[in-house]
């Protein structure tokens, strides 16, 4: 039987099968391996997005975006940290590559 996934879940897994099947379609789709190194930082980066969005109650994203509208301070707070964090992280990644 089908799992009963809410629509939004099914829509996330539509579009993932989506872009998959159009990348083999067009002959696009490439397996690129992480490069060396690469992947202790990726872990370490979603886990911070993860303490962020617990941290901001809710989606980092939508904190910012529906927050920052109504001047919350934590929403705003947030969104700056976001992007101060993302120039740091360029900045660094930048500087080591």
């Amino acid at each position: 039987t089908i799992p009963e996934f809410s629509f939004q879940i099914w829509f996330v897994l539509g579009l993932a099968v989506a872009a998959f099947i159009s990348a083999l379609v067009s002959r696009e789709f490439r397996f690129t391996p992480v490069p060396k190194g690469m992947l202790k930082y990726s872990i370490l980066g979603g886990g911070l997005m993860g303490i962020g969005g617990i941290v901001a109650y809710g989606c980092n994203v939508g904190q910012g975006l529906s927050g920052t509208s109504t001047l919350s301070l934590e929403s705003v707070l947030a969104t700056v940290s976001m992007f101060a964090g993302a120039a740091i992280t360029v900045k660094w990644w930048d500087r080591h590559s």
